[in-house]
């Protein structure tokens, strides 16, 4: 993968300065024994092939809205992408998967676009870890979807164990929100 990594960034292309990191561990941030650490050097953001990427392998495929898919590609075309999509390397289809973003990715190929900006995870994470970052993206939305919000809260508690105060707890989000 790490090959697959350098192939992506042009050496030089980051100055010392900007290699700061995302201030979250996710380990921590979802109160986990094992400590797996998801720093984010911005190294590990980069520009693919929309192509290159495929729809997250842990659920039946979601059915969007074509119009409204179409509508915000429009709107990477004119405006760019405003947030990457998170991705890992899956050596068994040779393809980045998807963790976050999916939305965004459906959309930059509906208008025809050749790029997309991702975040490049260095390990697949666990089914609990792109529960909780799908979540943490669903409720940072200005309008998230409830059902999906319920259907995230719900396979996390199942997953974890975790009472809606706890989960709540968990993602520094008021108990309302979940």
């Amino acid at each position: 993968m790490l090959n697959k990594l350098a192939s992506i960034f042009t050496a030089g292309k980051f100055k010392e300065d900007e290699m700061k990191v995302d201030s979250i561990r996710l380990s921590q941030y979802l109160g986990m024994s094992r400590v797996q650490s998801v720093y984010m050097p911005l190294k590990n953001h980069g520009e693919i092939d929309p192509q290159d990427v495929m729809a997250p392998l842990d659920r039946a495929p979601r059915q969007y809205d074509e119009d409204s898919i179409h509508k915000l590609g429009e709107d990477i075309r004119e405006r760019g992408q405003l947030q990457p999509i998170r991705v890992y390397w899956s050596p068994e289809y040779g393809k980045w998967v998807i963790v976050t973003g999916e939305r965004r990715w459906r959309a930059v190929l509906a208008v025809n676009l050749f790029r997309i900006t991702c975040v490049f995870l260095d390990y697949e994470p666990t089914s609990l870890e792109i529960l909780a970052e799908r979540l943490v993206d669903v409720l940072h939305q200005e309008q998230p979807d409830p059902a999906e919000t319920a259907r995230n809260c719900r396979d996390i508690m199942n997953l974890s164990g975790w009472s809606s105060r706890e989960l709540a707890k968990h993602l520094h989000v008021s108990e309302g929100k979940i």
